[in-house]
């Protein structure tokens, strides 16, 4: 079971991630690329759609202790953004 480690030390489970502390960064150009192949027929099905679209984006997790975010910058390299003000 994949596990994620914080700063603060809460461990999040990346197997059963909720959604509203895990998302995906798409660039608007991909987005719009994608919108341009699904209107001229070249993303077919749902699996195609999500292909493209989970290539492209950047994993972001938010820690629901410290309410800080990670953002996949490259496979396995983070960035992370700690909340200033609550």
């Amino acid at each position: 079971m994949a596990k994620f480690r914080c700063i603060c030390g809460h461990v999040i489970n990346l197997s059963s991630v909720d959604g509203k502390y895990h998302w995906a960064m798409v660039p608007n150009d991909t987005v719009e690329d994608i919108g341009v192949e699904l209107e001229e027929g070249g993303i077919r099905t749902a699996e195609d759609f999500y292909e493209k679209f989970d290539k492209a984006a950047n994993r972001i997790y938010k820690c629901p202790e410290c309410m800080r975010m990670y953002v996949e910058t490259a496979p396995e390299v983070w960035d992370t953004f700690e909340r200033v003000s609550r």
